[in-house]
């Protein structure tokens, strides 16, 4: 069985890990850590700290045939758990 595998290099701008959406839908909560020191006493990340940690990532999305961007899940989902 021949199976041809098609990576497309994308950029996401400003991706910021612990803010990805903008105005999430609860009860979803971003910006928040475990640490409880000064300057994080109620658990939440500062502003500057949330802006400091954007970054340009660079994703591979498969696609099959060259045009059909591939949805399906790359790792299995552990029924067991």
């Amino acid at each position: 069985m021949d199976r041809h595998v098609y990576l497309k290099i994308e950029q996401i701008a400003s991706y910021n890990p612990v803010n990805p959406e903008p105005k999430p839908a609860p009860p979803r909560a971003y910006q928040r850590d475990c640490m409880r020191n000064p300057g994080h006493d109620d658990g939440a990340i500062p502003p500057s700290e949330v802006s400091a940690r954007a970054l340009s990532a660079i994703i591979y999305r498969e696609y099959l045939e060259g045009t059909l961007k591939n949805s399906s899940r790359q790792v299995a989902t552990n029924l067991t758990r």
